[in-house]
């Protein structure tokens, strides 16, 4: 039996609600060969898990900071640090908050309580 990808995000449903007390990054997607992005690629999933980490505390952190910080700005490009926040947020997995402050977009991201 072949599974989408969308039934195997919707499996993870009951473990994303309660991810403020994952300690392991989830899965934010598998694609149609099984692939679990980004936590089964060599780069993405270390990256991701430091990302996921970082976002622990539940709070809102900017994706510039997000981006900046030590444990991850070494890791890979900022577009590669924007994109899977982005995804995890597309996904559900993450939050996202949009603001226009004086004509500079800040976006905000926070694990879904």
């Amino acid at each position: 039996m072949n599974v989408t990808a969308g039934e195997q995000i919707q499996a993870f449903e009951g473990e994303l609600n309660m991810s403020a007390g994952i300690t392991e990054a989830p899965v934010i997607y598998v694609d149609d060969s099984g692939f679990r992005y980004p936590t089964d690629g060599k780069v993405m999933g270390p990256l991701w898990q430091d990302i996921w980490d970082l976002l622990s505390d539940g709070k809102w952190h900017l994706a510039t900071h997000v981006s900046a910080h030590p444990s991850v700005k070494d890791q890979a490009k900022v577009s590669t640090i924007y994109k899977i926040l982005s995804e995890a947020a597309r996904y559900g997995v993450l939050k996202k908050s949009e603001k226009n402050t004086f004509g500079t977009l800040r976006v905000m991201y926070r694990r879904v309580a």
